[in-house]
């Protein structure tokens, strides 16, 4: 482990070590650029930077202002040589050549698509939401489990459509190497009664897999880090931004989409 500073942190957990393989397997360069989305609280994927020795340069995007500033200073923390930079912003108002570069070697996201998914949901502006949820912990509370029984299934289905839509534009514009992504089942919704969250997610990485399915790079399973090493909660596509935005659910239908997943 080159880099002390990451002995100051508490354990690493599976997930960072699942993106470290990806980025070695993948041929990430170390001293490239990299635009990670919504990190939140979440240093996973900056601990995967840190143990290859990450020197380059990472967009962190995350519109929760008080996660931005936690999430940049455990950054600089951990990657001492890198160069970090943070954008407060929502993905779908980031712009591309002036809040980030295009033609990025690599854009990355842990567990996403459920946060984005919420927002559209919700229909108006909650930049703190998901800092006032983590303060909350395993228990909703009152105001923040009104705002989800609020959410119905006609409002998650035009968050799931409105999350893939941003994706496709972001990825067409910023023109990255590899997307990579995960979206695993989350113990904590479990807990909370997220039911749908929880599922909101797994469909968007469904159709995103899916739509970019000419670019996926298969992966092996890797049993030594549980459920969080099978291949389907991940999306690993290399140069995707050749698809279009023609054949927005790449083929299935609407009423294919949501059979099983309890919306």
């Amino acid at each position: 482990m080159q880099d002390k500073n990451l002995l100051q942190l508490n354990n690493i957990e599976p997930a960072s070590y699942i993106w470290r393989k990806l980025f070695v397997k993948n041929h990430v360069h170390t001293g490239g650029v990299i635009i990670e989305v919504a990190p939140g609280y979440e240093p996973k994927i900056g601990k995967a930077l840190a143990l290859l020795g990450f020197k380059g340069t990472i967009f962190l995007i995350e519109p929760d202002q008080k996660a931005a500033f936690y999430i940049k200073e455990a950054y600089q923390r951990i990657l001492p040589q890198a160069t970090v930079r943070v954008v407060v912003k929502s993905l779908q108002d980031v712009e591309v050549g002036v809040d980030v570069p295009n033609g990025v070697d690599v854009l990355a996201a842990s567990h996403p698509f459920d946060d984005m998914v919420l927002s559209f949901a919700v229909g108006q502006d909650h930049d703190s939401f998901f800092s006032q949820e983590k303060e909350d912990g395993a228990h909703l509370s009152s105001s923040v489990r009104k705002l989800y029984d609020a959410i119905g299934d006609r409002d998650y289905k035009f968050g799931i459509r409105t999350t893939i839509a941003t994706w496709q534009r972001f990825i067409r514009s910023v023109r990255p190497n590899y997307f990579i992504a995960s979206q695993y089942p989350s113990h904590t919704l479990m807990i909370k009664g997220l039911t749908k969250r929880q599922n909101s997610g797994f469909i968007v990485l469904r159709l995103l897999k899916n739509f970019y399915r000419r670019f996926l790079i298969q992966q092996p399973r890797e049993p030594l880090f549980g459920f969080k090493g099978s291949p389907q909660w991940w999306i690993v596509a290399k140069r995707p931004s050749i698809n279009s935005l023609r054949g927005f659910t790449g083929g299935l239908k609407w009423n294919q989409v949501w059979v099983g997943l309890d919306l």
